[in-house]
């Protein structure tokens, strides 16, 4: 009698175990599949940052074009020339360009007429380092710019001799005073040599 109880309880036990092995193993296989999809979607992110960086470029802004729109007007009065200027930048780059200025300097090659002001009525100036300011300009886009270049005499307390002929370096993102506190300064681009363009007039 003894030995047939004993018997039963152990099989009453064998069948408890795999019951609870029964219910232990969805479980088990539930922890895995998370922890696979957790490891998948982990990745998922990270994958598309890292084609977000790899996609997304510098800029590389240039002078596409500069031309004097007019002839120059002399302000004997005031001592100073304007000279009417048209400039069109472009973002030849992958990324997006922002806060960068517009202008550039110009001269009288016969005279002594000189300066690096270039104002463009109703666009705001680049503050510390002058010319137009430009907000952003998207990948492949471009901007024109026209405004007056403002040349006066030099040295400022000499007559001025307005002269005949002029060049005109057009440039974009620059600044013409390296000893200024806004040196460190400027678009991080895909290349800094080609930020200007030197035209003749007439």
């Amino acid at each position: 009698m003894g030995g047939l109880i004993g018997g039963i309880m152990k099989t009453k036990i064998i069948f408890c175990l795999f019951c609870i092995c029964i219910l232990l193993v969805p479980a088990c296989l539930a922890v895995e599949i998370s922890k696979e999809t957790l490891k998948t979607d982990l990745k998922k992110p990270i994958a598309a940052s890292v084609e977000k960086i790899t996609t997304k470029g510098l800029p590389d802004l240039i002078v596409e074009s500069a031309e004097v729109t007019g002839a120059p007007i002399v302000i004997t009065g005031a001592k100073s020339v304007l000279i009417p200027l048209k400039i069109t930048v472009k973002n030849t780059g992958t990324g997006d360009a922002s806060d960068f200025n517009v202008g550039g300097d110009a001269k009288a090659i016969d005279g002594n007429a000189y300066g690096f002001w270039y104002v463009v009525s109703g666009q705001e100036e680049m503050e510390g380092r002058g010319g137009a300011l430009v907000s952003s300009l998207s990948a492949g886009n471009s901007k024109t710019f026209e405004g007056f270049m403002i040349l006066i005499a030099q040295p400022i307390t000499a007559a001025l001799d307005p002269g005949t002929t002029y060049e005109i370096d057009a440039m974009v993102d620059y600044n013409l005073d390296p000893d200024s506190g806004m040196y460190d300064w400027g678009v991080k681009e895909n290349s800094e040599t080609n930020n200007n363009k030197v035209i003749y007039y007439p």
